[in-house]
């Protein structure tokens, strides 16, 4: 009996391979000729230079060539003849998912299988963020320490008061979103959530511009999970926990209601200027008008659950309005890096990014080239307390944000004056801290708009508004 590395490819109709009985039984002869090729290659290299899974297919080619020793030398007792043929399947079996190991780690598997029509999008350079009041105090709810999330006095859902901004998050019992499930959703992915919603609506600006806001548009979690920079697995495609976990985030967000909102209009009195200011206290409702969300589950070709998430969308009204409207556009394009800072890790960098473009927003109209702001300021402005306990891990956090924000280019030339002077405690270095930077592109005025110039001679530049 004679038995070759070329007999392990295609087993006997008789021999089954127990361990894997999800994959093929064989492979293919594209796969075969890169295995020829990686076996040239691993020839080529020094031992100690091997990764693992070269190692394992190496060790795995041993079992074989010992399994086909074995086989060869005749013998007529049937215990041996059994335990020979038990060898020889382990270590097709072994051999097996090693080759597949290892072209699976080259990229040289069979394409992936996808499901469901992507959206022809890639990670934004720009990314441009609705700064109006109702909008900062929705992001700062749900990512900040200090604003409570209470039951409503009807019971059926929660709300939450920030500034002049009302929120309510309506329950749902068909979906399990009761009071300790949003809760948990809000305490845990507040800053998950606030990246969603931005990516949200940046991607429907970026598909339908120009369309109305009513233009509904049909995206996928793993659409979302690409507009972030989220990079793929190495077979393609993102795990279902990521896939149903983006799911659950935009679902949350259309269940999120502005009751009770500050709407600012100015009245225009030529030459880009504004005018005088007018208050309208309403309800916005939710940012994110959901119309439908499917979760449909496959199974790919080699026995793994894939979860396509799939929803229609589109913005509410007074949300469109801040970003591209005509009467009093209110946003700030910041880097889109910004999208792609970790939820969790990086939770400090989402938030105070965010409200340092807002400050930017705020202070416009003044025509300053520096914008300053104290650190007690802009933490009570993202509603981040100090903490009573790890008072310098705090301010190392700080630190680290403050740097890669400027690094990463979300707010360039950002300056961040925190003394550190040995004799002050973390907590009073939080106190003498300082910020400067240059203001970020917010909406143009109506002159440049209208491409009109204004001859006159400008004011000096007001200090930058400071906050109480």
């Amino acid at each position: 009996m004679s038995y070759t590395l070329c007999d392990a490819v295609v087993p006997d109709q008789s021999v089954q391979l127990p361990r894997f009985p999800e994959q093929q039984q064989y492979l293919t002869a594209e796969e075969l000729l890169r295995l020829e090729s990686a076996y040239r290659a691993i020839d080529k290299k020094p031992l100690n230079n091997l990764n693992w899974q070269e190692t394992e297919l190496l060790q795995a080619t041993g079992h074989i060539l010992m399994a086909g020793l074995l086989a060869s030398r005749q013998s007529d007792a049937p215990e041996r003849e059994a335990r020979v043929t038990h060898s020889t399947q382990e270590a097709r079996s072994r051999w097996l998912a090693a080759a597949r190991t290892l072209l699976r780690k080259q990229g040289c598997s069979r394409t992936p299988t996808r499901f469901g029509k992507r959206l022809d999008i890639k990670v934004p350079d720009l990314l441009q963020m609705a700064t109006a009041n109702p909008i900062k105090d929705t992001v700062v709810s749900m990512g900040g320490n200090v604003v409570p999330w209470t039951e409503a006095e009807d019971g059926e859902g929660l709300v939450a008061s920030c500034g002049e901004t009302r929120l309510r998050l309506d329950y749902d019992e068909l979906f399990d979103l009761g009071a300790e499930t949003a809760l948990r959703s809000i305490a845990k992915q507040g800053p998950a959530l606030v990246q969603t919603l931005l990516a949200l609506a940046c991607l429907w600006l970026e598909q339908n511009r120009g369309k109305s806001h009513e233009t509904y548009l049909t995206a996928c979690a793993s659409d979302v999970l690409r507009y972030q920079g989220r990079g793929e697995k190495e077979n393609g495609g993102y795990a279902r926990d990521d896939t149903e976990e983006k799911g659950r985030q935009v679902y949350l967000l259309s269940r999120i209601n502005i009751v009770r909102g500050e709407v600012r209009r100015y009245t225009s009195v030529g030459n880009g200027k504004r005018g005088k200011e007018s208050i309208e206290t309403k309800r916005i409702g939710p940012l994110i008008v959901l119309k439908e969300l499917q979760c449909e589950r496959h199974e790919s070709s080699v026995g793994n659950l894939k979860s396509v998430i799939s929803f229609r969308y589109h913005l509410n009204e007074q949300l469109y309005e801040w970003l591209c409207g005509t009467e009093q556009p209110q946003f700030t394009k910041v880097s889109g890096r910004l999208l792609r800072y970790h939820p969790v890790r990086q939770k400090y960098h989402i938030l105070l990014g965010f409200c340092l473009a807002y400050y930017s927003r705020v202070n416009q109209s003044y025509n300053h080239s520096k914008l300053n702001i104290k650190l007690p300021s802009l933490l009570k402005l993202a509603a981040l307390d100090v903490p009573a306990l790890n008072v310098p891990d705090f301010l190392a956090s700080l630190r680290t944000a403050f740097a890669d924000l400027a690094k990463d280019g979300v707010i360039p030339g950002l300056i961040v004056d925190i003394p550190e002077n040995s004799s002050l405690s973390a907590r009073e270095q939080i106190v003498g801290g300082a910020l400067e930077y240059p203001p970020l592109p917010t909406v143009r005025r109506r002159a440049e708009q209208a491409g009109k110039t204004n001859t006159k001679v400008k004011p000096s530049p007001q200090p930058a508004k400071t906050l109480p």
